[in-house]
């Protein structure tokens, strides 16, 4: 339901997945992204650590929200 949710919102923007960061702190976020087709980026300063991000596909992790900007 979860990726439907983003395709729809998506498609109402008129911006393609690959326009989009989808930004989160678990492996769910990670898997939901990645199944929109959306660039992930993983965070450090939630519930997972960065190992299990980049396990569960994350194209990007970063430890400070800063760091977000290298990808907007």
């Amino acid at each position: 339901e979860g990726v439907e949710q983003l395709q729809h919102v998506m498609q109402q923007a008129g911006h393609p997945a690959a326009q989009w960061l989808y930004v989160g702190d678990t492996d769910v976020d990670m898997q939901t992204g990645k199944a929109a087709g959306m660039f992930t980026v993983g965070v450090t300063w939630g519930f997972r650590d960065a190992a299990e991000l980049h396990a569960h596909g994350a194209d990007a992790v970063i430890e400070q929200p800063q760091a977000l900007l290298e990808y907007v």
